[in-house]
């Protein structure tokens, strides 16, 4: 069996050895009440869920510098029903592993750069997953001249070589720009593929220096499509209320917040000159690929900043909304903060629920400090999540707990590890797809080591089971929403505009309409009893310009560009 069953002491009692010894430790300074209470605390540390996700898979390459540092899934290549993925070193080399059970440990295909970071996304759109890599230019690999910075594409090939080692798009920026450098965090990737402007095309979000002014960098847009180049289409810079002197682009984050289907792009900048506040720039997707200025900022002095380097984004809920998952040390004895996105973005963006403290006691979980957004790990159709909490006892040294996807997401129902940094595992948690073909997504935790630590220069795959699903039934499959509009565009003369849906179920469904800054204009709610509905909507009191319209039911949404003359 890929789990097993802790029956007769409490899970994870054997693995908290480490936890024991330093709590022991502090009983040689600490008075026998607390002694008392410490001891307390260390038997409620056991409470974890039932199940212990199995760890499959311990791959240890000392032979090569820095193993193990960024990671991305790449689907089934070779069409053997295991799903293969990428890992990276620091010496600017990635290689390739091809799923299978048993699995290989040694790497099918290598490809150039990944110091920096690595993505994968269907750049063609030929139905098969390509790479795509960046450096750093202080790491002892490939160093560009002039720092400009190297960001590579390698689309996938029929095989039997899929990749291989010159890339099919090289970008490089201007003099000193450093395309593709990380300037955010130690485990986040500056590569995100994303589709801004919704045209089915993954485009690739990155970072680079701009030498123009005193910004110390931005983040650049290049569109997908048959005439990707080397150019980026779009830059977030800066934008009210943040003066051109401050820190940007400290962090990144990307996902549907309002479900209108255009992926948003979260940027995280510092005021330093008004106290170091802490500042999120939300720019919506849109038709344009427009970056000009963000339609929200989620800041610090506004009540809510989420933590830089750890937030992240997915649709923890399962509603079609995507949400911001916080963790951090906002306070001791904290829950893991959450914003749920919906349809209209509120101008003030704030947390509005939260995954619970599983042990809100002073010796015990004292905040959430890592979270992981996974693949299907139950095989219940929808991406799970993974967490981390600080220990009073060990800092650092929490289990990792496994959360589903959908409406139970709130509730722990698996775990593995116990002192992932004694253990010299890096924080985050990454999907891999089904490594191991039985029908459930797998995760890795990487070393992120050197080449003289066999405990470091490493990555462990973890794997997913049906133990991990909850007694919820698969959510039903979603049926395609589609609607036409006419005439297109509205004339001066004529401002009635005549919508059809198609594709509805009974109940509620909203018709909204927005400007490009995202504000609502519009906003109809109707009811209906089949699968079709019909309605004017009147714009005669709307000046020229361009309008998004969107049809939502339930989970469901589709947008259109509406232009009025």
């Amino acid at each position: 069996m890929r789990y097993h069953h802790q029956s007769n002491a409490p899970p994870g009692r054997a693995c908290l050895c480490r936890a024991t010894h330093l709590a022991l430790a502090m009983f040689l300074f600490l008075p026998i009440a607390a002694s008392l209470h410490a001891q307390t605390g260390l038997e409620k540390a056991t409470d974890l869920p039932d199940w212990h996700v199995q760890l499959w898979e311990n791959v240890i390459r000392t032979d090569i510098w820095y193993f193990g540092h960024y990671s991305a899934p790449l689907g089934d290549i070779d069409g053997d029903g295991f799903d293969d993925f990428a890992v990276s070193s620091q010496a600017d080399t990635t290689f390739i592993f091809l799923g299978g059970d048993p699995f290989n440990h040694q790497e099918a295909f290598i490809i150039r750069g990944g110091s920096a970071g690595i993505a994968s996304a269907d750049f063609n759109r030929d139905g098969k997953l390509d790479l795509v890599t960046a450096i750093n230019n202080w790491y002892p690999g490939e160093v560009p001249p002039e720092y400009r910075g190297a960001v590579r594409v390698y689309l996938q090939k029929d095989g039997p070589e899929y990749f291989v080692w010159e890339p099919d798009l090289l970008i490089e920026g201007e003099v000193n720009e450093q395309v593709g450098k990380n300037v955010t965090s130690a485990v986040r990737s500056p590569l995100l593929t994303i589709d801004f402007n919704g045209d089915g095309w993954p485009d690739m979000l990155t970072t680079a220096a701009d030498t123009r002014d005193s910004v110390k960098w931005k983040a650049v847009l290049f569109l997908g499509g048959p005439e990707m180049d080397d150019r980026y289409d779009a830059e977030f810079l800066h934008g009210p209320p943040v003066s051109i002197n401050d820190s940007y682009v400290t962090d990144i984050l990307a996902g549907d917040l309002n479900g209108d289907g255009y992926v948003d792009v979260l940027i995280s900048g510092t005021i330093p000159k008004f106290q170091g506040i802490k500042y999120w720039d939300v720019y919506l997707g849109n038709p344009w690929a427009i970056a000009r200025e963000p339609q929200r900022v989620i800041r610090a002095d506004q009540g809510w900043a989420p933590w830089i380097g750890v937030a992240a984004i997915m649709d923890a809920d399962g509603d079609g909304y995507a949400d911001i998952l916080d963790v951090g040390q906002h306070k001791k004895l904290g829950d893991a903060l959450l914003f749920r996105g919906q349809a209209i973005l509120p101008e003030i963006i704030l947390p509005n629920d939260s995954i619970f403290n599983l042990n809100p006691d002073p010796m015990l979980d004292l905040s959430p400090q890592i979270v992981s957004p996974v693949g299907d790990m139950n095989g219940d159709g929808l991406p799970d999540l993974v967490l981390a909490w600080n220990k009073a006892l060990a800092p650092g040294g929490s289990a990792y707990y496994f959360y589903p996807g959908g409406p139970l997401f709130r509730k722990p129902l698996g775990f593995f590890g116990t002192l992932p940094e004694n253990d010299n595992v890096q924080p985050g948690v990454y999907p891999v797809g089904d490594v191991n073909g039985d029908g459930y997504d797998d995760i890795i935790t990487l070393g992120k080591g050197n080449s003289e630590s066999s405990t470091t220069c490493r990555f462990q795959i973890w794997l997913g089971a049906r133990q991990l699903s909850t007694t919820l039934d698969r959510l039903p499959t979603a049926q395609s929403l589609s609607f036409d509009v006419a005439p297109q565009p509205l004339s001066p003369d004529s401002r009635q505009l005549h919508v059809v849906c198609h594709g509805l179920q009974p109940g509620s469904a909203d018709l909204e309409l927005t400007d490009l800054l995202g504000r609502t204009v519009l906003l109809q709610s109707n009811e209906t009893g089949g699968d079709t509905m019909t309605t004017t909507l009147d714009l005669n009191a709307l000046p020229a310009g361009v309008y998004l319209l969107s049809l939502r039911q339930q989970s469901l949404s589709i947008t259109r560009t509406i232009i009025v003359h």
